[in-house]
């Protein structure tokens, strides 16, 4: 059969009658109640003013508190932050002393094995000390960069 004879069948299509419905299933979708659940949630020390508001609702002197306690935190990091610096300044001050002491005394040995005719040895003296003197401070410097690149990462 080729696609040209064959026949056509009709088909009418029938009316869709919607289902009926009950009165107590109309009653309960007209009285059905949609119930959405909402989460706020903020970071830092101090909440949004409409919830710092509530707080003020439930205890009167809540505000007060929040922004004392923020304050004393603010004032203890301040502190914590200073008084490292501090101690970070005197350790420096502590190394340079240091640093000058050894770099003195090296001088001395080498001025002393120079001036009484052991001239290899006051060379080799004094170039292990420029070579360690050198080496403290480039040894130093890498050492304060790995840290402040370890920090950023955290």
């Amino acid at each position: 059969m080729s696609a040209k004879s064959a026949k056509r069948k009709t088909v009418s299509p029938t009316p869709v009658t919607p289902l009926p419905q009950d009165s107590q299933a109309k009653q309960q979708s007209r009285n059905a109640k949609l119930t959405i659940a909402a989460q706020e949630s903020f970071s830092g020390p101090i909440p949004p003013p409409e919830v710092f508001r509530r707080y003020g609702e439930v205890v009167s002197d809540a505000p007060e508190r929040i922004l004392r306690v923020f304050e004393l935190e603010s004032e203890h990091t301040r502190n914590m932050q200073r008084i490292c610096l501090e101690a970070e300044i005197a350790r420096d001050k502590r190394a340079q002393w240091m640093a000058f002491a050894v770099m003195s005394a090296a001088l001395g040995v080498t001025i002393f094995a120079i001036r009484y005719g052991d001239i290899p040895t006051g060379i080799i003296s004094a170039l292990a000390t420029l070579f360690f003197a050198l080496r403290v401070l480039f040894i130093k410097k890498d050492t304060n960069e790995s840290n402040n690149n370890e920090t950023d990462e955290s």
